[in-house]
């Protein structure tokens, strides 16, 4: 019920972004700003599943841990036990969770200032024509930016330095 729902969500929440983007009325903003959106949103999906995956298979392997160490299996005990562990270190390793949230973080900014230009609202109340487009231009680059530093940062500090 609840994965249902969650599809349903994602969908609704898909079909909302091109909708959002199909208000665009410049191509080139709709190619730049869709591009980004939409590598966000596949992005933050895949680090969230795969941190999901992870954490869920070292717990169910673990439990099979718990359930063999009361019988004779130590080279299969042993295995899983080094499963379990290889999983969690590259849950860490791949800062899958950081990545899900940072990525979430990014397309949230970016869907806001696609409504804020369509509405012209905010700051692209008072600007007009090619200089809105610089605006929407500049702030996009910004938060892209701003990711992408975080990411460098990330990427460079060991998992419990983060």
């Amino acid at each position: 019920m609840s994965e249902l729902k969650g599809r349903r969500k994602y969908r609704c929440e898909l079909t909302n972004l091109e909708d959002l983007i199909k208000k665009l009325e410049d191509n080139d903003i709709k190619d730049m700003l869709g591009g980004l959106i939409f590598w966000y949103r596949k992005s933050a999906e895949r680090n969230k599943w795969w941190f999901r995956a992870s954490s869920l298979a070292v717990v169910v392997i673990n439990a099979v841990i718990t359930v063999m160490s009361s019988s004779d299996g130590n080279w299969q005990l042993a295995s899983l036990s080094a499963l379990a562990m290889v999983i969690y270190f590259a849950t860490g390793l791949f800062h899958m969770q950081d990545n899900w949230k940072r990525y979430r973080r990014a397309l949230e900014l970016l869907r806001v200032e696609a409504e804020l230009y369509i509405c012209k609202a905010g700051v692209y109340d008072e600007a007009d024509g090619e200089k809105r487009k610089k605006l929407l231009a500049e702030r996009i680059a910004a938060i892209s930016g701003d990711e992408n530093k975080a990411w460098e940062k990330q990427r460079h500090q060991p998992k419990g330095d983060t």
